[in-house]
C-alpha cells in the first residue's frame, strides 16, 4: 500500500523587517488659536488612535512654551491607556520625555522628541499627557478653535489632571479643539520568509517523512 502525505505547512527561519514610517495623528496644520497652561502638578491630555500600520512610535511633536510664575521645576511627557467606554485616561503605559522646564522655548513652538521605540497596540486609542513638577514652574500647550481631522479621525479627546484630587476630569471631545501635536509610528516587525533558513527545516522536514514512509510499509508488511 502506498500512502501519499499533504504537504505540511512548517516554522520557516523568519527576519524581521519594519514597516516605513507613518503619520498616525497630525494637527500641526491646524493652527494655535489659543493655549492651556498647567502647573503645580497638574497635567494635560490628548488622545489619539494607534492603526493598523503604525503602532511603535517613533516620534513625538507638541506645540509648547514654559510659563515660570515661579522658578521653573521639572516636567514629563507621558503615553496613557484609556478606558473604552468613558474615554478617560486610565494608567500610564510609556515616558517619552522627562526632564527640565527650562528646555522649553519662552514661547510656542515645535518641541520633538526623537529616537522612540515605544511599542503600543494596535487599534487602541491612548492619550498624550503633559505634566508639570508639583514644586513649581508651568507648561503651555496650544490649541486649535478649528476642526481638524486628525488624518481623518475626527473621534479624539482631551482631559486634564487635577494634582490635588489625583483624578481626571471627565474627557471632551476634541474634534473642533484639539492639541497641536504630531506622531509618527511604524508598524510592528513584519515577519518574512529567510530562504537559506526556509531550505534547511523543508530538508529536514522531507527526511523526517520519508523515514516516517519506510517505518510504516514495514508495519504492514
Amino acid at each position: 500500500m502506498r500512502f501519499s502525505f499533504a504537504p505540511l505547512v512548517v516554522a520557516a527561519a523568519l527576519a524581521a523587517s519594519p514597516a516605513p514610517a507613518g503619520l498616525i495623528y497630525d494637527s500641526l496644520s491646524a493652527g494655535s488659536q489659543y493655549f492651556n497652561t498647567s502647573g503645580g502638578g497638574n497635567g494635560q491630555s490628548q488622545s489619539f488612535t494607534t492603526t493598523a500600520t503604525g503602532s511603535t512610535i517613533t516620534s513625538v511633536v507638541l506645540k509648547l512654551s514654559n510659563n515660570y510664575p515661579q522658578p521653573p521645576g521639572n516636567y514629563s511627557v507621558s503615553i496613557w491607556g484609556s478606558d473604552a467606554v468613558s474615554h478617560a485616561p486610565t494608567t500610564q503605559v510609556a515616558t517619552v520625555y522627562s526632564g527640565s522646564m527650562s528646555n522649553l522655548p519662552n514661547t510656542l513652538g515645535l518641541v520633538t522628541y526623537s529616537g522612540l521605540n515605544i511599542a503600543l497596540t494596535p487599534l487602541t486609542s491612548y492619550y498624550m499627557a503633559v505634566f508639570t513638577d508639583p514644586a513649581g514652574g508651568g507648561v503651555s500647550w496650544s490649541a486649535s478653535g478649528y476642526s481638524v481631522g486628525d488624518l481623518g479621525n475626527t473621534s479624539q479627546y482631551y482631559s486634564n489632571y487635577n494634582y490635588g484630587t489625583s483624578s481626571w476630569s471627565t474627557p471632551l471631545s476634541s474634534a473642533n479643539n484639539p492639541r497641536i501635536m504630531e506622531i509618527t509610528a511604524t508598524a510592528a516587525a513584519v515577519p518574512e520568509i529567510d530562504p537559506a533558513g526556509a531550505s534547511s527545516v523543508m530538508a529536514l522536514v522531507a527526511g523526517a517523512l520519508g523515514l516516517l514512509e519506510r517505518r510504516v510499509r514495514r508495519m504492514l508488511a
